[in-house]
């Protein structure tokens, strides 16, 4: 019957601020025109290792411009890329040989690398012999398997290399080619955790550089930092770190996370070494980015030292999204922090807002409309949607580019979803019909989740309760442990004569008018397992006899040995309307022939077990079974917790009807192979018994036979006496029940 969930079904743990698949973000990071390095240095949208790896590509991608550019444009990209990162130490000394001598053929292999040919015709020996030197370094400076480790390094080849260096530097007439070399150097002291010859160099070389405008310069500053930072100058590494982040896209993520200042005094000694606004409106820029750092104030430094600075707008949504995370829709969304951490949000927001604010009136900043917008979407955060749309009203003719234009108008479906009342008219529905019809409603998924969080809220205070559970779960949830309550309300709004559009649309279903079917099975399969059967048959005769006949059991056969996944070949099924009627008929024929009775009452217990969690025809009873509830067995509970479901899941492990009805079977029978059929299933109600009980110590999936106290072994004593021990059933039972041929041996 039930065959799909009829509406989105979240996971759990709603409140818990570990979760990230129940939050969702409206604010965009597209509508600032800005690096994707910058953004995701501020909005920390990419993974480490991914930053690492496309670090690499945006440094190399740099250099080779600077190098083409040396050469008037006239090779190729990817020419310069093969000569400088994948030609070989032969290669490259055939290119020497062939720059360096009259008239020489060009190696083949670099035939048709326009690079290598400008190399040659212009007697490029200079260039070449520095690429060599670049090549002998590499080994020592690229990762090694042992990353960090002094003793995997060759000091002393990279101590002999620094020396060739200085040479080469010497002599060498290209100050464009002189740059590389120091950085070569100042590289391979860097590898070699030689920290005062990185400085020392530093000192010796940069100042013969200076005036080159390279982006060789951000390279080697990077590495003095690095070498400053383990020499205890913090002040003076993150003065180095902040001019690379500044300037040198390529390097800017590591120099973010290598800036580190942990004083006051630090800081002010950081911030004296800047020479101008720009590099202290830069280091006010990184420290607000940090996740420890008092955001706002830095925000207003910065904003008083450059306030069209584009880190100010980064800034301004990613301080807009941590406060979303925390505060959207505060008043109808289950909380995802604690009490303490919403009030201290509540109250950043205010005094963030009210700088937003003075941004947007002044009109010194970038883009004065994003701050306009972002007070709307604040206001939107504080719970004030009214306020919002106003303020969002007066912005939208001031906008002029297309993506802020999308931002507005989706932090303006945010603010209309959350002015939402109950629809109690025409109007009032065709008010939430627009909405779901909006096209910016249907840009972004995570409106639909929005939105039926707040009908939720308001179907939960207007006491319709199934409503508001459909708002986030579906038909699968609810048949997991059915709520009366829940269902009856359901059923209600199926036969409402006046549903409203969304009523409508979570009660639909493609197969049919409406769930009202599903919700009859799930109630009257309730009934079942409570054995209240002339409910549950009322519940199913109202259910089209075509729709029931899609599942169909025979619980009435034996089977010795449990086996809930195999199928048993019957020419006899019934389904569940047909199943409690067999099941009354049996009450009504033991009554009427007390002769007979135990027979009746022996089926009636086989239909139990076997519809119990335990038997093969579960589904009568259960809309789903889970295998790691046998663990839990020892608890005694049978309800246990599944994610995403808010009433977890029951299981039918109570066997005590089954057990009542096997023992009326044996004491009304004469019949001692009847007697022994009933004893062995009351012994395995009692097994199960056991398995639930807190004094079950046994290891559930173990191949060692359990040890059962006498209380549970009655029924195993039954069958092992004169009376039943000598039956075929007996004999049977020996053989295919490891179980009970172990106790039949004590």
């Amino acid at each position: 019957m039930i065959t799909r969930a009829n509406a989105v079904t979240p996971p759990s743990c709603m409140s818990d601020p570990t979760d990230t698949t129940r939050w969702y973000s409206f604010v965009s990071q597209n509508i600032i025109n800005i690096p994707s390095d910058m953004r995701s240095y501020l909005m920390d949208t990419r993974k480490l290792a991914d930053y690492y790896e496309s670090q690499m590509y945006r440094q190399e991608v740099d250099n080779i411009d600077e190098w083409r550019g040396r050469f008037c444009s006239i090779p190729d990209t990817a020419a310069i890329r093969y000569i400088v990162y994948a030609a070989g130490v032969d290669e490259l000394e055939d290119l020497h040989q062939a720059a360096s001598s009259k008239n020489p053929d060009i190696s083949y292999r670099l035939e048709g690398n326009r690079f290598a040919q400008v190399l040659k015709e212009n007697r490029c020996v200079e260039t070449i012999d520095y690429l060599l030197f670049a090549k002998a370094c590499e080994p020592h400076v690229l990762a090694q398997p042992n990353w960090g480790n002094r003793q995997t390094r060759d000091f002393a080849a990279m101590a002999a290399l620094i020396k060739r260096g200085r040479e080469e530097f010497r002599v060498t007439k290209s100050v464009f080619i002189k740059h590389r070399y120091a950085y070569q150097m100042i590289r391979l002291a860097h590898y070699a955790k030689d920290y005062a010859s990185v400085l020392a160099l530093c000192e010796e070389l940069m100042p013969k550089l200076e005036r080159i405008q390279s982006i060789i310069n951000y390279w080697i500053i990077g590495h003095k930092a690095g070498a400053l930072l383990q020499t205890g100058k913090r002040a003076e590494a993150a003065y180095h770190y902040s001019l690379v982040f500044r300037h040198c896209p390529s390097k800017r993520e590591s120099a973010y996370r290598s800036f580190d200042i942990r004083t006051a005094e630090e800081w002010k000694s950081c911030l004296n070494l800047c020479q101008n606004n720009e590099q202290r409106a830069t280091l006010y820029g990184i420290r607000a980015a940090s996740p420890a750092s008092r955001s706002l104030e830095d925000m207003k430094s910065l904003y008083q030292l450059e306030p069209k600075s584009s880190t100010l707008e980064l800034l301004l949504l990613r301080e807009t999204a941590k406060l979303e995370k925390i505060l959207l829709g505060k008043d109808f969304r289950a909380p995802r922090y604690p009490q303490p951490a919403r009030e201290k949000a509540a109250q950043y927001l205010l005094d963030f807002r009210d700088f937003v604010h003075q941004c947007s009136q002044e009109g010194t900043v970038k883009t004065p409309v994003l701050w306009q917008i972002a007070e709307g979407y604040l206001t939107v955060l504080a719970g004030d949607y009214y306020h919002a749309r106003v303020l969002f009203e007066k912005a939208r003719p001031l906008v002029t580019d297309g993506l802020v234009l999308e931002q507005l108008e989706t932090f303006d479906m945010a603010a209309r979803i959350g002015l939402m009342t109950l629809p109690k008219d025409v109007e009032g529905n065709k008010a939430w019909q627009e909405i779901r019809t909006s096209p910016y409603y249907n840009a972004h998924t995570a409106f639909e989740r929005f939105f039926r969080e707040k009908a939720g809220n308001l179907y939960r205070k207007a006491g319709m309760k199934g409503m508001s559970y459909f708002c986030d779960y579906g038909l699968e949830d609810l048949a997991l442990n059915p709520q009366a309550e829940l269902v009856d309300d359901m059923l209600a709004v199926c036969k409402k004569p006046n549903m409203s559009s969304f009523e409508r649309e979570l009660v639909l279903e493609t197969q049919r008018q409406n769930i009202e079917q599903d919700l009859l099975d799930i109630k009257g399969t309730d009934f079942l397992r409570k054995y209240q059967l002339e409910a549950a048959l009322q519940c199913f005769q109202q259910i089209p006899p075509a729709s029931l006949k899609q599942v169909m059991f025979n619980p009435f056969t034996e089977r010795i040995k449990d086996c809930v996944r195999c199928s048993v070949a019957d020419s006899v099924l019934y389904d569940k309307a047909q199943l409690i009627q067999k099941i009354l008929d049996l009450e009504f024929q033991a009554r009427a022939t007390p002769d007979e009775a135990a027979k009746q009452y022996y089926l009636i217990g086989l239909a139990y077990y076997n519809m119990s969690y335990f038997g093969h025809c579960y589904k009568a009873m259960d809309f789903y079974r889970s295998g790691a509830s046998w663990y839990s067995m020892h608890s005694g509970k049978d309800v246990f917790e599944k994610r995403g479901r808010p009433n977890g899941n029951h299981e039918n492990l109570d066997l005590s009807q089954a057990l009542k009805y096997f023992e009326m079977a044996r004491k009304a029978t004469r019949d001692p192979e009847l007697g022994a059929k009933s004893a062995f299933w009351a012994a395995k109600c009692d097994l199960v018994s056991f398995y639930r009980s807190p004094d079950n110590q046994y290891r559930i999936g173990s191949r060692t036979i359990p040890r059962i106290s006498s209380k549970y072994l009655r029924y195993y004593d039954l069958l092992n006496s004169g009376y039943y021990n000598k039956t075929i059933f007996y004999t049977e039972v020996v053989k295919e029940c490891k179980f009970f041929a172990y106790y039949a041996r004590r």
